[in-house]
């Protein structure tokens, strides 16, 4: 039996290692590319990086357990991504009413209603 406690340490500390490394090698274009076009040191912006994804991160996790049903992040990448971006990546032209559409929904409508829904959960007590 101390031969499976010995083993599930030992797998977990390399799946720690192995979370690591991606999440190094999943930051270091981003450093790449500041660096290259914006001019600051690469120590400096792998910092600020890394504290913007803790930033962002801590309410991603709390979203699991006592923030359950508290998404914000979705709702900032469709405000966060330009039009041009949105067109190329999509493949569709410009002026489709696609990307009329989805820009208007996340926009305008995804914005009242989240606040709307927010206000509402003040005001009758549902929030805890």
């Amino acid at each position: 039996m101390s031969a499976g406690l010995v083993f599930g340490c030992l797998f977990f500390v390399l799946m720690s290692i192995a979370a690591l490394t991606s999440a190094l090698g999943m930051l270091k274009s981003a450093v790449s590319w500041l660096a290259e076009h914006r001019g600051p040191k690469r120590t400096l912006v792998a910092i600020v990086e890394g504290e913007f994804i803790w930033l962002f991160g801590i309410p991603a996790l709390l979203s699991f357990k006592i923030w359950s049903g508290f998404t914000p992040l979705n709702h900032i990448a469709g405000w966060a991504i330009s039009k041009e971006s949105r067109t190329n990546e999509l493949s569709i032209s410009v002026d489709s009413y696609t990307v009329k559409g989805w820009s208007f929904l996340v926009g305008d409508v995804a914005p009242i209603t989240i606040f709307s829904i927010f206000i509402f959960n003040i005001t009758t007590g549902a929030v805890d």
